[in-house]
């Protein structure tokens, strides 16, 4: 549900104006620590949005869903957006 979530937002809104894009997801286990990223080239998310505080029903999704998972959700704004989600199995 995260990463479909994740994939949705940036194929709707990460490249408004571009002609192209790319869209990278990557997914690391170390012993029970999981690093989940889902990260765009497009314009970047707004400073505004920050997860459970997003008006979109998408983002705060996310942020329960980390939630249960007793993870941490980053957002960064560099070079289009990256979404780092890490929890313990």
């Amino acid at each position: 549900i995260i990463l479909n979530e994740l994939l949705t937002n940036a194929m709707k809104h990460a490249f408004d104006g571009m002609e192209e894009g790319i869209i990278r997801v990557a997914l690391s286990m170390i012993d029970s620590h999981v690093v989940f990223i889902v990260e765009d080239s497009g314009k970047g998310i707004s400073e505004d949005v920050d997860g459970l505080n997003s008006e979109g029903f998408g983002l705060q999704l996310v942020s329960m869903l980390t939630e249960q998972l007793e993870g941490v959700l980053r957002i960064e704004r560099t070079n289009g957006s990256r979404f780092t989600l890490e929890f313990d199995l």
